[in-house]
């Protein structure tokens, strides 16, 4: 699986955000360049928790602007990052019981999916109400 590059398709036009979104998709490519290089269990596993950590962290800012600007679809947005988080944590359980190769993938492909997916369509809507009341 290639390296995630930033591009304006990611973009949802809050600088901070923005900014933010460009660590998750580092800390999801160190990920990816330690499943590809095959890679020790407990150096998947704490590659996984810093981008878990990361993740936790940047959902909860990214909720605290959108209730601070009054954001309508909070709550659909909010259920969004716990449905990742759950998911996520199953997917680090699993892998700390056993990684192999086609689980590290498979993780790989769900998060690259979700987040990609993510950013470019329910974190966009946000970005074009945010501009709109004047967050930039």
């Amino acid at each position: 699986m290639p390296s995630i590059t930033w591009t304006e398709e990611f973009s949802v036009g809050v600088a901070l955000m923005d900014q933010e979104h460009q660590e998750l998709l580092r800390l999801l490519n160190e990920f990816a360049d330690a499943v590809k290089a095959g890679r020790a269990k407990g150096l998947l596993s704490s590659t996984l928790d810093r981008l878990a950590e990361y993740t936790a962290g940047h959902l909860s800012r990214e909720e605290k602007l959108l209730h601070e600007h009054g954001y309508p679809d909070l709550f659909a947005h909010r259920q969004q990052h716990r449905d990742l988080m759950r998911q996520l944590g199953d997917l680090q359980g699993r892998l700390q019981r056993g990684a192999t190769m086609s689980l590290s993938l498979d993780l790989l492909s769900f998060l690259v999916t979700w987040l990609t997916d993510h950013i470019q369509n329910s974190d966009r809507e946000y970005g074009k109400y945010l501009r709109g009341v004047g967050v930039s």
